[in-house]
């Protein structure tokens, strides 16, 4: 006679997360995700595209959100882009007539950069911290960059500005600097600067050019899944998978799975919720919610357990949470993604038991169709890439490889969603 697991029906539910699992599985249907997919998109298209107007303050705006932008290419070591960067945020408050609060401020963050990029280039990093001192005697490095050798050209700056040296009056920080890099090495003053008859124009050609890749991708947003301002990323993903099963039917417990691939069928859903710690790198929650159908009750022959009908249904879904770090390539809109995940709950796939019938019907039975579980533990690895449809809104598609302990599996998940970046 088949050992029979108690079905569904007969189990007594525990209380706690198991309970709130059971409750997202009964009453999340694939009507209520369509209505989730919808609010994400009213969202995003609901919030309007960063743009650079001509006032002042959004000039203002503009400068520090590039403030922003290079110190993040700082901290992910492109030096030249956050040069770049910086020095076309203080050409925009030349052109503004900016307060110097916020110019000693860029300064001082060009001074950091600068020093990073090439230790010969100390005394240019001394003139751009000298002359945020002229502007703004309070300002210093913030405390996140401040490293020693940081510490020490800025020191060196406040001890030439309480001298009364260190400043020569140049009419703007990108001339003090280079007058700075030509005291330094005369021989660099035209790669460095710009300066002299040969180098005149190409300064203002290279200064103007730089300047309007600065700000524009600044208005367009930051590429990618964060903007200078964007850091929070909600998703919700659909998705299918497959895998590996072992153990035995969950419902004809004495009997074995078959092993090979099986579906972990019907489909599944991941609402994300995550925070950029960097442009390139994006940390967040996955619930994952799977659903399952085309299963076959099997008949109790005791007539003791699963309900008033003694048939034992297979479960209906599975949840898992996972934590991931995602690093995300390139400076586009279009960044593909490699992926570390870390998960706990459960992935069943639904298997065939040949030779066992099951049905309500037990005079015409049809083939066992039962689920394995698998987990409650899963490590993985995972790609696939985001694309930007707007500044806030974007799309994606991936896959993830894991592998279970417990109940062992070696599993894919094949996604595709939506995301809003706030």
């Amino acid at each position: 006679m088949p050992r029979l697991r108690q079905g569904p029906a007969a189990r007594p539910r525990r209380l706690g997360v198991r309970i709130s699992f059971d409750l997202v599985v009964r009453y999340v249907t694939f009507g209520s995700v369509k209505w989730i997919a919808a609010a994400f998109i009213l969202m995003a298209w609901a919030i309007p595209p960063a743009a650079a107007d001509d006032d002042p303050g959004s000039a203002a705006e503009t400068a520090a959100k590039m403030n922003a932008r290079g110190l993040e290419e700082y901290e992910n070591l492109n030096f030249e882009t956050a040069e770049k960067t910086l020095r076309a945020a203080i050409a925009l408050c030349d052109e503004n007539g900016l307060g110097k609060d916020l110019k000693a401020r860029l300064t001082v963050d060009l001074g950091v950069v600068i020093l990073a990029s090439d230790p010969k280039r100390h005394e240019e990093a001394v003139a751009a911290f000298s002359a945020a001192l002229a502007m703004a005697p309070d300002v210093k490095p913030v405390e996140r960059i401040a490293n020693p050798e940081v510490s020490a050209a800025f020191a060196e700056a406040t001890k030439r500005a309480g001298a009364g040296g260190g400043v020569t009056g140049a009419a703007t920080v990108v001339d003090e600097i280079a007058a700075a890099a030509a005291r330094a090495d005369p021989s660099e003053t035209k790669k460095k600067a710009g300066h002299g008859a040969d180098g005149e124009a190409n300064a203002g050609d290279d200064k103007a050019a730089s300047h309007g890749d600065a700000v524009e991708s600044v208005s367009v947003g930051a590429s990618g899944p964060a903007g200078a301002h964007d850091r929070f990323f909600l998703g919700l993903a659909l998705g299918t998978g497959f895998g590996t099963s072992s153990g035995n039917g969950e419902v004809n417990s004495d009997v074995k799975a078959p092993g090979g691939l099986s579906a972990s069928a019907l489909a599944h859903v991941e609402p994300e919720i995550g925070y950029l710690v960097t442009p390139a790198l994006l940390l967040s929650l996955q619930l994952r919610v799977q659903f399952i159908s085309g299963t076959t009750p099997a008949r109790d022959p005791s007539g003791t357990m699963c309900g008033s009908d003694h048939l034992c249904s297979a479960a209906k879904g599975a949840e898992a949470v996972f934590a991931r770090g995602a690093w995300l390539f390139g400076q586009g809109a279009f960044r593909p993604f490699a992926s570390g995940t870390l998960g706990v709950g459960e992935i069943r796939h639904v298997i065939s038991l040949p030779g066992r019938g099951c049905g309500s019907d037990a005079m015409q039975p049809r083939p066992c169709v039962d689920t394995s579980l698998a987990g409650p533990v899963f490590v993985g690895a995972g790609g696939g890439f985001y694309y930007d449809l707007t500044p806030h809104f974007t799309v994606g598609a991936g896959a993830v490889a894991l592998l279970g302990f417990g109940n062992s599996t070696f599993h894919v998940d094949l996604t595709g969603g939506v995301a809003v970046k706030l």
